[in-house]
């Protein structure tokens, strides 16, 4: 079953989604976005607690590293 979370992340920058690099530049803004990224540790924080496996998805290596480290930090390396 899919669970939606919705976060407060919104774009306000000035890069044109549909233009040449404008995407991954809304992309760059969201994983620096340090409140989604501590929502999505806390959600699968707690679904691992409750015996749930997680599998979390990114096409960033830096969102990928950020992600892993919060997740390391509580523990939660395996």
């Amino acid at each position: 079953m899919l669970h939606v979370h919705p976060t407060r992340f919104s774009y306000d920058g000035h890069a044109d989604p549909s233009a040449p690099g404008g995407i991954a530049a809304v992309y760059r803004d969201l994983v620096a976005y340090q409140a989604r990224t501590k929502q999505v540790t806390d959600d699968v924080t707690e679904a691992l607690q409750r015996g749930r496996h997680c599998l979390v998805l990114t096409k960033w290596v830096a969102h990928l590293e950020q992600l892993a480290g919060a997740l390391r930090e509580r523990g939660k390396d395996r």
